[in-house]
This record gives structure tokens, C-alpha cells and sequence, in this order.
């Protein structure tokens, strides 16, 4: 049963990455540091509405700041630590190569940083804003009758902002690298797909160790890879991550995990962040159009859009 898990959660995941084929949804989310801006990519296919959105948390305003052209979309945009930048990925349709690109925050300032076959599914600033870090894979196929073809053979690359040099920073050739986020400035998040070998990561940009992340109570007998989503709160030393269908937090002290939210079977989270200054979480699930918010205190959901 948990492998038929493991599986029907991968396939989440393609989605999740930006080359899956759904339609009609969130395709990556973040919000600002001072916690005014959500930033978030739809995903309409070739419909009206794909782009990359800001919405202001205080007025409720939205504003689509990119439309792309035809045949490509835009996925998992991220702000600068000063919120006047974001970094995104866009792609071909036909997952024919990917292109780290850049914007301010309003909408002036369209930069493709990379503009090759590589494929480039995440994409961080670091927190001096100096590099961009990002997720790359050299292949795209399907291991599996059961599964679509999607990236792999993964591994954590940095960009230079000033001079575009890149480096490649970890050797894992990973079958799946998902959700890199920022622990604090020198440690990156991530979710290693590797079977029950998988789960949460987290590298250190000094000396390229990594290390494995669980909780203290084991919430699915043995399989690691099914911890996903990792996403931190520096302001209350707390982590976020998802198992399938559900949405955990716990102190990263004494790693004892706390229950926040469930899903129906179609509607597994997705894309996980906290808020910087307040104890609430911003989430979406997958193949849904809405941005939601949970306080982690009382438990209420709410929506954004």
C-alpha cells in the first residue's frame, strides 16, 4: 500500500513541477517578506488567463505582471529577500527546454537569464540577492508504464546575477528534486525523490553536506520519501511539509509533528509557504485555481483569491 502511495504521489509531482499536462491551475506560489505581495503562476494552457500574477494581501488587488507567449507557461516564481524581484521559470509547452527568468516586482525589467535546452523545473534568490539557485535535470523520459514522461537525473545549480557564470553544486542525479526553499542564508530545503531512500533535504551551500530531515514521531512506517513540501519559518523556528493528502508543521527543537490540514484524495497540497511575521501558512492543492491560507494556531482556512 505505501509503495501504491509512493507512486500515485510522484505522479502529483510532475504536475507540480511545471511539465505536467494539467490545466486550470496553481503553478507555484510566495509571498514577500513583509508579507504584503503573494506572487503566484496560472497554468490555462493556452487559456486567457495563464500568466504571473501579484496579489496585495491588504487590499485584496490583483495585478497580472506577465502574460506568456504562445506555447510556453510560467511556473514557480519566487521574490528577492527585498520583494522588488522575482525569479520564474518559463517553458515550451512540449518540455523542449526551460529558461531561468527574472522581473521587478512591477513588472518592468524582463530578463531570460538561461536561454537553452536545460531543463530548469525551480529557481531561489540567495538571501544576499547576489546568485540564483535553481533545480536542473538532464533528462526527460518515464521509468515506469504507470508514469508520464517527466525530468530527471536532477541536481542543485547557482547562477551568478552579475556575470551569469553557473556552478553545479551537489552530485546527487537525482531522480526527483522538487521544492528548494530557503533554510537560512548559507542551508537550502529540498525534496528528494528517491523511492523510500527520498524525503526532505537540506544542503549546505558551505561544504556541500547534506542531511536528512524528519520527524521525531515516524508518520509513514519507514518510507521517507514521502515527507514533501519543506518550507521554513526563520521568525519561529518552525517547518512546514506535507505527506500525501495532508499539510504538517513541527518546532524544529523537538520535531514533534502537528496535524494542520487534510485533502480529499484529488486535491493532495501542493506548494507550501509561511508567512514571515504571522503563524499562518499559504498553500494551494493541486489541480485547483485558489490560494489558501491556514492558521496553524486556531486551524482556520481561508481563501485568498
Amino acid at each position: 500500500m505505501t509503495r501504491l502511495i509512493t507512486f500515485s504521489f510522484l505522479a502529483f509531482m510532475i504536475g507540480c513541477t511545471g511539465f505536467g499536462k494539467t490545466d486550470n491551475a496553481i503553478r507555484g506560489i510566495d509571498i514577500s517578506f513583509d508579507d504584503r505581495q503573494i506572487i503566484y503562476c496560472i497554468d490555462h494552457g493556452e487559456g486567457q488567463d495563464a500568466g504571473l500574477y501579484i496579489h496585495n494581501t491588504n487590499s485584496g488587488f490583483k495585478q497580472r505582471l506577465l502574460t506568456p507567449q504562445p506555447g510556453f507557461k510560467f511556473y514557480n516564481p519566487r521574490f528577492s529577500s527585498t520583494g522588488d524581484r522575482i525569479a520564474f521559470i518559463e517553458s515550451s509547452n512540449d518540455a523542449g527546454g526551460s529558461r531561468v527568468c527574472v522581473v521587478n516586482s512591477n513588472g518592468s525589467g524582463f530578463n531570460r537569464l538561461t536561454n537553452d535546452s536545460n531543463i530548469i523545473t525551480e529557481v531561489m534568490f540567495t538571501s544576499d540577492q547576489q546568485f540564483l539557485l535553481y533545480a536542473g535535470a538532464s533528462e526527460y523520459n518515464n521509468y515506469s508504464p504507470i508514469t508520464v514522461k517527466n525530468a530527471h537525473n536532477f541536481d542543485i545549480y547557482m547562477i551568478n546575477l552579475e556575470t551569469l557564470e553557473r556552478k553545479k553544486l551537489t552530485d546527487l542525479h537525482a531522480y526527483g528534486l522538487y521544492h528548494i526553499s530557503s533554510f537560512d542564508s548559507s542551508h537550502v530545503l529540498f525534496k528528494l525523490e528517491a523511492g523510500d531512500e527520498g524525503g526532505m533535504r537540506m544542503l549546505s551551500i558551505d561544504d556541500m553536506s547534506i542531511t536528512s530531515i524528519e520527524p521525531k514521531v515516524d508518520l509513514v512506517e519507514g518510507d521517507g520519501g514521502l515527507y514533501g513540501a519543506p518550507a521554513y519559518s526563520m521568525e519561529y523556528d518552525l517547518l512546514a511539509f506535507t505527506l500525501p493528502y495532508r499539510l504538517y508543521y513541527m518546532d524544529m527543537r523537538t520535531r514533534s509533528p502537528i496535524h494542520v490540514e487534510s485533502c480529499r484524495s484529488q486535491e493532495s497540497i501542493s506548494f507550501v509557504r509561511f508567512f514571515h511575521d504571522q503563524k499562518k501558512l499559504l498553500f494551494t492543492r493541486f489541480n485547483d485555481s485558489r490560494i489558501y491560507t491556514v492558521d496553524i494556531e486556531t486551524g482556520q482556512v481561508q481563501f485568498v483569491n
